[in-house]
């Protein structure tokens, strides 16, 4: 076996694995199960030099194993052998699971015998997706030396082996299942044909011939008839057949009685091989000696029954059973749709006369349904007014935004009024000054337009105006003018739900930017951070070519990405040894109470998301959900990037700041794993074209000035 020790066992290991490799693709490829179980019994050989073995298999329920192919081991034991699980070394490892080394079976009372004078035994399980389909058996004359390692290989080598069995079994089966499937298909091609061919007329007489036609062309049945119930007598009459006895054409048949009789009771098909030995045998064909006979059922009624018959004993077997009932239930929906049609033909005949009628009737009914009409028009016209009414209160209230608010106001009233020009004037509450916030207008207005007023009341406090105008003389009609006060009434309260609102997220963020700097001012190690990064960030936007409104969410983000620290304690933000684990943990939530604190604030909700993502890592394995790539936004990823660089070039109780030539090494270090590898190369490359690669840390900052979009207010105004 393998050598104890030094280099020598590492590579006879190493050389067993490539053997157990090639052992793998030896049976991947091979599909036949007894070749399979062979080909496994030669490997076993080949790759741990023993030649008595064999594969034990699991029966279908699970509790004996039987011996499906073997090596040297005793004819005897592997004809007989069935042995419950848990029985011997090999019932062991297929109850618990585990694969077993036997030194010297000698000393195991349970040992099982397969090989004469056998010493050794290795066995393990068989496994598939943790489920045990056998035991892999080998049996030696000699003791062996076999060690974990060895093991190890030996229960590798069994799970290949029980994935390769598993595909034999699977690929037999799909190969006897495939043949059954041409075979099925075949015939449903023929019944296909004879369907299609059935379906092709709807006259009763010509149905019936073109049924046995088909039966004895595309079944080969030479003998067949049509029996049917006769009216509401309950017996079968013969109304159609080829090659029966004229005899039987006047025969009424009831319903139990005869071959035909019964399946006709039943509803299930019936076939007799010998008709000599049924005492009910009714003859249809002179000589006749064996009779087939399917029901005729469609939409769950029984029309009666498709009959055949064969002068041979045995002519018919049940797959000719199965194809004749399969054929019955296609005549039988032919027949149903032949009678089908011969009533809907009866039924149109009457319609005809009734129509006529009908026609009179609606003379006299067009005239009432004129004066409803006009009637219904005023009212059509009302309800639509109420209802585009509706639709506007529901669209100016829909938004906390004050420009869409705004926007909704100025388009649904030019819709609704048909207005060339809508404008709303709001007065400033700080300057009390006027100013036009929301306007839509025409290209082509004319000159001589009428125009309309209306002022915007809270209250006894007007906070502007509303004015419509149209590019006509024509004027507003009084419904219009009710239509606008309405509007502006609806209007002035949503203005103003706009303004609290947007005062009150305002506020809020301010609030929460004063903390976040109170943050900073905490520690002065990273005093400015924020405001760093910032800039960082969105230089980098702006040199990756996104979009003014993106950078302005990444500078808001930016400015707030480590709000979330606010609630961890000074110890552990200004700790200047090795962070425990306990300590890890707290940290590592800061993104997601950050996320917390922001979320009531609506305006920052895609805000909200790029701090809750900052320490993403590219690779996925930052925190605190994991996402890697695209999966993480962009402007998390920028921030990222600013604030590694920040943090490695500031000074921090834990470490002084490292050179700027080192920091940038960091970064291409970290390029397609902490970060992502674009944002890098952008952010390098800001730093490159304004030589601040070259600089000191304090030169740095004070070389980057606040960009423009830092500087803009994050609530939009006009």
């Amino acid at each position: 076996m393998i050598p104890r020790r030094g280099g020598g066992r590492l590579h006879t290991l190493i050389h067993k694995l490539s053997k157990l490799n090639e052992a793998s693709r030896a049976m991947t490829r091979c599909h036949d199960l007894a070749q399979l179980l062979d080909t496994i019994l030669a490997l076993v050989d080949d790759v741990f030099d023993i030649d008595t073995c064999a594969v034990l298999l699991l029966d279908d329920d699970g509790q004996y194993l039987r011996i499906e192919r073997s090596r040297g081991y005793d004819a005897d034991v592997v004809a007989t052998f069935e042995s419950p699980v848990g029985r011997g070394v090999t019932g062991q490892v297929a109850l618990n699971g585990k694969p077993t080394f036997v030194v010297d079976v000698r000393d195991r009372a349970d040992y099982v015998g397969g090989v004469r004078g056998a010493v050794s035994e290795i066995a393990a399980p068989m496994r598939i997706d943790g489920a045990i389909i056998g035991v892999l058996d080998a049996e030696t004359c000699k003791p062996i030396v076999f060690d974990e390692a060895d093991l190890e290989v030996f229960a590798s080598f069994a799970d290949h082996a029980a994935v390769a069995v598993q595909n034999a079994r699977l690929h037999e089966k799909l190969a006897r299942r495939t043949m059954q499937l041409e075979r099925q298909v075949k015939r449903l091609e023929l019944l296909g044909a004879a369907a299609e061919a059935m379906s092709s007329t709807l006259n009763l007489d010509e149905l019936l011939l073109r049924i046995l036609e088909l039966s004895k062309r595309a079944l080969r049945f030479e003998h067949c008839a049509v029996l049917l119930f006769n009216g509401t007598e309950g017996t079968l009459k013969v109304r159609a057949s080829i090659g029966y006895d004229e005899s039987v054409q006047r025969l009424e048949i009831p319903v139990g009685r005869g071959v035909t009789g019964e399946v006709a009771r039943t509803g299930k098909p019936l076939l007799v091989a010998d008709v000599h030995k049924s005492e009910h045998y009714i003859r249809g064909v002179i000589g006749g000696r064996c009779e087939m006979t399917a029901p005729l059922i469609a939409n769950g009624v029984t029309l009666g029954v498709l009959d055949a018959e064969s002068p041979r004993p045995g002519a018919f077997t049940e797959a000719d059973l199965d194809l004749f009932a399969t054929f019955a239930l296609h005549a039988a929906t032919a027949l149903s749709n032949a009678e089908t049609y011969r009533a809907l033909e009866e039924a149109n005949t009457k319609l005809h006369r009734n129509v006529i009628e009908i026609e009179r009737m609606n003379r006299e009914l067009l005239e009432h349904a004129r004066v409803i009409s006009d009637t219904n028009a005023k009212l059509e016209h009302r309800v639509n007014e109420l209802l585009t009414l509706q639709e506007a209160s529901k669209a100016i209230t829909s938004s906390l935004d004050l420009d869409d608010t705004l926007d909704a106001i100025v388009g649904m009233t030019r819709s609704i009024i048909h207005s060339s020009m809508s404008a709303i004037k709001l007065v400033d509450e700080e300057t009390e000054e006027v100013r036009v916030r929301g306007h839509v207008e025409e290209d082509d207005m004319l000159e001589g337009h009428t125009m309309l007023g209306v002022p915007l009341r809270i209250g006894d406090r007007t906070i502007g105006s509303f004015e419509v105008s149209r590019g006509d003389a024509s004027g507003f009609s009084d419904e219009e003018r009710r239509l606008i006060e309405t509007l502006a009434s609806q209007a002035a309260i949503a203005i103003e739900n706009a303004r609290l609102f947007e005062n009150t997220q305002r506020t809020y963020f301010e609030t929460i930017r004063s903390l976040a700097q109170a943050l900073e001012a905490r520690d002065s190690y990273t005093k400015g951070h924020s405001e760093r990064v910032m800039r960082y960030s969105v230089q980098t936007a702006e040199a990756m070519g996104i979009q003014e409104e993106e950078r302005r969410l990444i500078c808001h983000a930016a400015l707030l990405h480590d709000i979330g620290k606010i609630g961890i304690a000074d110890a552990v933000l200004n700790k200047s040894g090795v962070l425990s684990a306990e300590d890890r943990h707290v940290i590592e939530h800061h993104p997601i109470w950050g996320d917390s604190i922001i979320g009531p604030i609506r305006m920052l909700e895609r805000v909200q998301t790029l701090v809750r993502h900052h320490h993403e890592r590219y690779d996925g394995g930052g925190y605190p959900d994991k996402l890697a790539g695209e999966a993480i936004p962009l402007g998390a990823r920028v921030i990222a990037v600013a604030d590694a660089f920040d943090a490695m070039t500031s000074n921090r109780p834990y470490r002084a700041a490292l050179p700027l030539a080192e920091a940038v090494k960091e970064m291409r270090r970290g390029s397609g794993t902490q970060f992502d590898p674009d944002v890098v190369e952008a952010f390098l490359t800001v730093l490159e074209s304004s030589g601040l690669v070259h600089m000191t840390a304090k030169a740095v900052e004070e070389a980057l000035e606040p960009p423009v979009s830092a500087r803009r207010p994050m609530i939009k105004s006009r």
